[in-house]
């Protein structure tokens, strides 16, 4: 797969439990509750929001919570819905990087990836994991990761579970402090990890 997979077309449509994406409404119920996940990590925090989609999440916490949050994601067409999704708000940043090479000019207090990981070969994902302890992140900052387990979406290739997921975290130098399967209406199961840099 390459970032022209992740089109225009996969952001609006409609999902499991979802309708299809309106770009003028408010953020739907089901990223609004994954937003919530990790309320306690971004309250009055910078935050980096890697593989931002079309920017839910980043819009929640910058309305309610997070200092600023900065969304990344590698597809111009999530970029471009992201952007106008949330475009009334100040302390929200939407920009096009790949997140396995990106470098940002500043460090941050969060990090959260949801629904990215899986998108992510096994290497990709050792090596976003490495990025995020190495040069994102703040001396003592956290990450938040959520993402379902193995399923058939080909847009999936990294199927982790709760074991994987801690031993990817510990080996890029994180301790995991919370590490659980959560309910999501739309697929089921959902790991949820919140991890600090040692």
């Amino acid at each position: 797969m390459t970032s022209k997979d992740y089109n225009r077309a996969y952001y609006l449509r409609p999902t499991v439990g979802w309708p299809a994406f309106d770009v003028a409404a408010p953020v739907r119920k089901g990223p609004r509750k994954k937003a919530l996940w990790f309320r306690d990590l971004i309250w009055e925090k910078t935050v980096l929001d890697v593989g931002c989609g079309r920017g839910e999440q980043a819009r929640w916490w910058a309305e309610h919570e997070a200092k600023h949050v900065t969304g990344i994601d590698w597809s111009q067409d999530a970029v471009d819905i992201a952007s106008r999704f949330c475009r009334h708000l100040t302390n929200v940043s939407i920009m096009k990087a790949d997140a396995r090479i990106f470098r940002p000019a500043q460090r941050f207090d969060v990090v959260t990836m949801l629904d990215f990981i899986e998108h992510l070969t096994q290497r990709d994902a050792g090596a976003v994991y490495r990025l995020c302890a190495e040069k994102w992140l703040v001396p003592g900052g956290w990450v938040g990761v959520a993402c379902p387990p193995k399923n058939t979406c080909k847009y999936h290739f990294y199927h982790q579970s709760q074991a994987s997921m801690r031993r990817d975290l510990e080996q890029a130098g994180f301790t995991v402090k919370y590490l659980k399967e959560h309910r999501d209406s739309g697929r089921g199961i959902v790991y949820v990890a919140k991890a600090k840099l040692k």
